[in-house]
């Protein structure tokens, strides 16, 4: 994952210095603002820089716990990578998007699992702030009917969220500018640790995972878990 992130921050350096068109995404404001910023070259292509910028380890989290909870999605969801692997061992970013059911179990636990519950605006008026419920948007029974609260990647093939019944990362001016990152992170990082690794829960015949969440600026899970991985690549 660091290799991917350092060459990533590389090839955009190259791509700039050859005069391409920027992409005004978070890595081209990150070396706009590398000089304001004070920071030094080789601490600007250390992977850490950007977690610090874009830390969704909710999202991760609570996709592995799902998939623990559901067998039958994790056993689909680490097939589909493992088609594409071929000979290969490293599952690359370009293979993601040949993943249509690792994009729904994404979808899925961003609906549920989204790192921040309340996104902010501003309205019209002057010093009004409104503050948007995510939340309560991805939880709609008018939108989700009946499971609203299960866990089904299933019923996310084909949606885009362009009609806001998704918006983990809010909308609008006040989107989050990561949003770009976070999501190919979440994908890359979920696709490589289940492609080469089996995963079962540390005490499998009482498989019970504690789902409920710690609410604050970010959301969290109120109560660790563990697992166990077994290598198979």
């Amino acid at each position: 994952m660091y290799a991917t992130i350092d060459d990533q921050i590389e090839r955009r350096k190259r791509s700039r210095a050859a005069g391409e068109a920027c992409r005004n995404d978070l890595l081209d404001v990150m070396l706009d603002k590398k000089g304001e910023l004070e920071v030094e070259s080789d601490d600007m292509g250390r992977p850490q820089e950007l977690f610090t910028w874009v830390d969704h380890e909710q999202d991760r989290v609570g996709a592995m716990a799902e998939l623990l909870l559901n067998p039958r999605s994790m056993q689909r969801v680490q097939e589909e990578p493992r088609g594409v692997l071929d000979a290969r061992t490293q599952v690359a970013e370009s293979d993601t998007d040949r993943l249509p059911y690792l994009q729904a179990v994404v979808k899925e636990t961003l609906r549920l699992h989204h790192t921040v519950p309340i996104g902010l605006n501003k309205a019209e008026a002057t010093g009004t702030t409104v503050y948007v419920n995510i939340w309560d948007i991805c939880r709609r029974a008018k939108t989700w009917a009946d499971d609203l609260d299960k866990f089904m990647p299933e019923k996310m093939i084909g949606i885009s969220g362009t009609n806001f019944e998704l918006i983990p990362f809010c909308a609008g001016r006040r989107i989050c500018f990561g949003m770009p990152l976070a999501e190919r992170m979440l994908h890359l990082m979920l696709a490589s640790v289940l492609a080469r690794f089996d995963w079962a829960p540390i005490r499998p015949r009482c498989n019970v995972i504690d789902m409920e969440e710690q609410f604050g600026l970010v959301l969290s899970m109120a109560t660790p878990f563990r697992a166990v991985a077994k290598q198979i690549l």
